[in-house]
């Protein structure tokens, strides 16, 4: 197992560049950072940061545990079959009522990564909204949230408990921008 924590500047910061490279996002990491690459590679991190623009969705992920596929790795690309959160929180900007704030390239975006997510599961996952312009916020809080998606574009498949009522949604894929 090779370990370091956050004050290893190498170590963090190849880990941020290399994940920055593979998500197409800013990437920051706090706290220690575990890496086990025999009999399967495998990743640890404290605490992740994606995204730092507040005009875009970012996430800010504690205790993540993450099971990379080899094949990917070799070419310096991350596939995660299993990933494990301990607690997460995806803040999305709104323009107004009811309307996301994304950025006019983010479906292109999506469709341009080569990741898969064949097995997430978060126990406290939050969504914040955010309006800019006035402060306000909302919030969903949902309870051991498991997520499917082939490619990050969709389509997606998730699952979980908010306000003690279980749910469960199926999305497509968009169509082109």
């Amino acid at each position: 197992i090779y370990q370091c924590d956050w004050s290893s500047d190498v170590c963090s910061s190849d880990l941020e560049r290399a994940l920055a490279r593979s998500l197409g996002v800013p990437v920051r990491t706090d706290g220690r950072i575990e890496v086990r690459l025999l009999p399967s590679p495998r990743l640890r991190v404290d605490r992740l940061h994606l995204g730092t623009d507040p005009d875009r969705p970012s996430l800010d992920a504690r205790f993540v545990k993450a099971e990379i596929a080899l094949a990917p790795l070799l070419k310096g690309e991350f596939r995660f079959t299993e990933t494990r959160i301990g607690r997460a929180e995806i803040k999305l900007p709104v323009a107004g009522p009811d309307t996301l704030k994304l950025p006019p390239d983010f479906g292109g975006a999506l469709r341009d990564r080569d990741l898969a997510i064949e097995n997430l599961q978060i126990q406290q996952f939050l969504v914040t909204t955010q309006v800019p312009a006035t402060g306000r916020t909302d919030q969903l809080y949902v309870q051991d949230l498991r997520l499917q998606a082939p490619a990050l574009v969709g389509p997606w498949r998730i699952e979980g408990t908010s306000g003690g009522i279980p749910f469960r949604a199926v999305s497509g894929t968009p169509g082109p921008d």
